[in-house]
């Protein structure tokens, strides 16, 4: 069974990018996008957060180019 699944994570990777990763239920939502800034990675969790606690929208996704991932798990 394909459980829900809502998260935002991120790992540092050994090059030193972060990649960001958002999943907004099922494994076809899963995204991932690439950024060497700490500044964009700490504002898009806050912007995560503030949507998914109603007091904001998904205008933090915008900065970024984000990559379908969910066909490759």
């Amino acid at each position: 069974m394909d459980e829900a699944e809502v998260y935002i994570q991120v790992w540092l990777r050994p090059d030193g990018t972060y990649q960001l990763e958002t999943r907004q239920g099922s494994v076809n939502t899963h995204e991932q996008t690439r950024t060497v800034s700490r500044e964009r990675v700490a504002a898009a969790f806050t912007g995560w957060l503030e949507e998914h606690s109603g007091d904001g929208d998904d205008g933090w996704r915008t900065p970024f180019r984000w990559n379908q991932i969910g066909s490759s798990l």
